[in-house]
């Protein structure tokens, strides 16, 4: 909540080619790092701002509302039913116990790490080339922290999991009000949540306070699962090695 409220941590021992990580965490702010053979995890990462803008700097995540409002414009009626899941971020019909706290919609907040998470919203795969081209852009925004390499061969998991691809949006697809958005596969557990004030004076949902999460799912938050893979292999070579 002031610029000094932060702490990095390092675990392991930093290496070019043995795995190791870091942790940036504070108010707002929670970044994971982790290196595996030659691939870098940057999650979880949770990031968010409030107030988002100011007279200085442009609103914060402001492309990637852009983006995000831009898809769901492009939707048809058919597909706007699917992705559209409740038309309000306070919509009454929400079940009881859906809306934390402190996390408000999250459900990839802390806490969660690895958990299941049901599927909901449109199916990727019945988005047509330009759509999922706006998609992929703003997953592509999620991961800006990634090295260009490493964010290419990120990409290319989302790619390779298009079909099991999902997209849920709360509220008006228009930008006219608040919203929570996830996109959700096999490989990416991203979100989007506008909240009420907890400096400021709103209590309801706006678009002044934003969070973001960023997680992958199915075990490989803090590279659990690229880690469980390496090690599985190094203790096949070593296994495998004459002495």
């Amino acid at each position: 909540m002031n610029h000094r409220s932060f702490w990095f941590s390092i675990f392991g021992t930093p290496s070019t080619d043995e795995p190791w990580g870091w942790l940036l965490f504070g108010h707002h702010v929670c970044v994971s790092f982790t290196t595996i053979a030659g691939r870098h995890v940057l999650a979880p990462v949770f990031l968010g701002g409030e107030p988002a803008l100011s007279d200085a700097h442009p609103p914060l995540f402001a492309d990637r509302e852009a983006i995000a409002i831009e898809l769901a414009e492009s939707f048809t009626p058919e597909q706007r039913r699917a992705a559209v899941v409740y038309d309000s971020v306070l919509d009454p019909s929400m079940p009881e116990g859906r809306r934390h706290p402190a996390d408000e919609r999250h459900v990839a907040g802390a806490f969660r790490d690895n958990r299941v998470i049901p599927y909901e919203g449109l199916v990727a795969r019945t988005l047509d080339e330009g759509q999922w081209a706006r998609l992929r852009a703003l997953i592509a925004d999620y991961l800006l922290l990634y090295r260009e390499e490493q964010r290419t061969l990120t990409l290319a998991d989302v790619d390779a999991h298009r079909d099991d691809t999902h997209v849920s949006w709360y509220g008006a697809t228009d930008g006219s009000t608040p919203i929570y958005l996830r996109i959700h596969s096999p490989v990416i557990l991203a979100e989007l949540d506008h909240h009420a004030g907890v400096w400021l004076s709103n209590r309801l949902p706006a678009r002044f306070h934003v969070h973001t999460t960023l997680r992958l799912p199915n075990g490989n938050d803090y590279g659990h699962a690229y880690l469980a893979q390496h090690t599985d292999r190094s203790t096949t070579e070593t296994e495998g090695t004459e002495i």
